[in-house]
């Protein structure tokens, strides 16, 4: 049992409260399964560190998927490999936020394979994704923080993309689409960078005071 924002001594009432109430509704509690509350609790692979007011992936989830995506990189796939790859990275997406970005490029390659038989090797660029959750898994893993507030409704959605030429944007009926200065071009900028870049210039353009996006 975890719960925000009490003392110990009320958590422990609000334990006994709960037990009191399973039982008057007839509802066995699993002994496996129950606890004592605590700072730090488990529960489908993820930690809730109230504490720190986190969300991470479990250290026995973080080696099976290291181990995985190691394994994975080196050798030609077959589709349900890369299948099992993707869903290990969604889930691990939901405490590693900044990895969503990185599970597209799995997709795209998943597309590439006709049946489940057939087996292709991976590309270069798919490899260098694969490193970078490797390399970055354990020090993005405690960042992300529970949100206690509700969110609200966006008053306005768009959508962006970048190559290493130019960028574009698309907001309901208005987009726009433009190369990239010389001064921006000449750098020679990591695509991640120009994606960032795309982004700041859409907050620019479609963004408005007071408006949530």
């Amino acid at each position: 049992m975890i719960l925000l924002g009490q003392t110990v001594l009320k958590k422990l009432k609000s334990l006994l409260k709960l037990k009191s109430v399973l039982d008057q509704c007839g509802l066995e509690e699993s002994a496996e399964k129950a606890c004592e509350p605590c700072l730090r609790m488990s529960f489908l692979g993820v930690w809730f560190v109230t504490e720190k007011m986190t969300l991470e992936v479990t250290p026995d989830c973080l080696v099976e998927i290291s181990e995985l995506i190691i394994m994975l990189m080196y050798k030609e796939k077959a589709r349900k490999k890369v299948q099992s790859l993707l869903g290990k990275l969604d889930f691990v997406s939901s405490c590693v936020k900044t990895g969503r970005i990185f599970i597209s490029r799995v997709i795209n390659f998943l597309r590439k394979f006709s049946n489940d038989d057939k087996k292709l090797d991976v590309s270069n660029e798919l490899r260098n994704y694969m490193l970078w959750w490797s390399k970055f898994l354990l020090t993005f893993n405690e960042i992300s923080i529970i949100i206690l507030e509700e969110w609200t409704e966006p008053d306005l959605f768009f959508s962006c993309d970048a190559c290493l030429t130019g960028c574009g944007s698309l907001s309901g009926s208005e987009y726009f689409h433009c190369e990239f200065p010389e001064f921006i071009s000449q750098h020679h900028f990591h695509i991640n960078a120009l994606e960032f870049l795309t982004l700041i210039v859409c907050l620019k353009v479609w963004a408005v005071k007071g408006k949530k996006i």
